[in-house]
């Protein structure tokens, strides 16, 4: 059986994430993946009732949305967690990788695209500490593959999985009205229902983002909150706004930037990131000169993120 060329470089992705997670996800015992182990240890006892377990995850997780809870709850009839968090690893892998190959211009450059983004250091945050947005970030993936329904039902699977991921769905949708040659009065109320939406979210969130922002602080010593992480994820969005020469991304960068102040760059800047590169990639098909620096750069810090975690436990040591 033939296959084809992108299902083996998505292959190849997903074995090398694969290995490297067998090997560093166990090593990880401090800070977020402390609580994240706790909760996949003790809260799914055969004597605790669906409501008691739920409860153990949001005082363990300080989380509210259950689509990472019941996916932890099969994972953990079957599955040691480094085990489950390594499968979701290469599949998140997987996706990514066929995902970049359908959207990429067709030249040497996608490999190098690809390897640049394995070895990034938000993604490797995703792989080793942020499991929530992971898996929400599978969802979203998949959202893009696939048409329909389908697109519909993952993009909802994806925010109740992680709620800030709507952050990221908003702006797609933004993006399909005002690319399209449609009536000047539909792209106005679909910025003012974009804007209209994110607001209700940052009310929907504020206590969420009271207990994210002690448990950051604490967890991550998260030094990006306040103005520093306004300008830290900014950056970001700026970057997207003139390399595309459009001002969508300025707008769709908004609610972040203002989610920012109160929850930090690492977290927040991690979503300000995805969206400029998939910004590049929506609108030019491949990586631009300031992208690759960029790019590089992340690779780079990530070195100091796994050294931490094997000689700390904590990526954020």
């Amino acid at each position: 059986m033939k296959i084809k060329k992108s299902n083996l470089y998505a292959i190849l992705a997903a074995i090398c994430v694969l290995i490297f997670s067998l090997n560093i996800l166990p090593l990880y015992i401090d800070g977020d993946q402390l609580h994240y182990r706790d909760f996949y240890k003790y809260c799914f006892y055969d004597s605790l009732t669906l409501s008691q377990q739920f409860f153990c995850y949001q005082n363990t997780l300080g989380s509210q949305e259950p689509g990472y809870f019941f996916i932890s709850k099969l994972a953990s009839i079957y599955l040691e967690k480094d085990i489950f968090i390594a499968i979701s690893n290469t599949i998140l892998t997987f996706f990514m990788t066929i995902l970049i190959l359908n959207h990429y211009q067709k030249n040497w450059q996608r490999i190098a695209f690809i390897v640049l983004i394995i070895t990034n250091y938000y993604f490797i945050v995703m792989l080793l500490s942020a499991e929530r947005l992971k898996f929400s970030f599978i969802f979203l993936i998949i959202s893009l593959l696939v048409s329909g329904n389908k697109k519909i039902i993952s993009f909802g699977v994806a925010t109740l999985t992680h709620i800030q991921s709507i952050l990221l769905v908003g702006p797609y949708y933004l993006a399909q009205v005002l690319d399209k040659k449609t009536n000047i009065w539909i792209r106005v109320l679909a910025i003012i229902g974009f804007i209209f939406l994110s607001s209700a979210l940052l009310i929907l969130l504020n206590e969420h983002i009271s207990s994210k922002f002690t448990s950051y602080s604490d967890s991550t010593n998260e030094a990006g909150t306040g103005v520093i992480g306004v300008i830290k994820t900014s950056f970001f969005i700026l970057l997207a706004g003139i390399s595309v020469r459009k001002i969508i991304p300025i707008i769709c960068g908004i609610p972040l930037i203002l989610l920012s102040y109160f929850l930090g760059s690492e977290r927040i800047g991690m979503l300000a990131f995805i969206l400029y590169v998939f910004t590049i990639l929506y609108y030019k098909g491949k990586m631009d000169i300031l992208l690759f620096i960029v790019m590089l750069y992340f690779s780079f810090k990530s070195i100091s993120f796994i050294s931490n975690v094997i000689t700390y436990g904590n990526g954020y040591y």
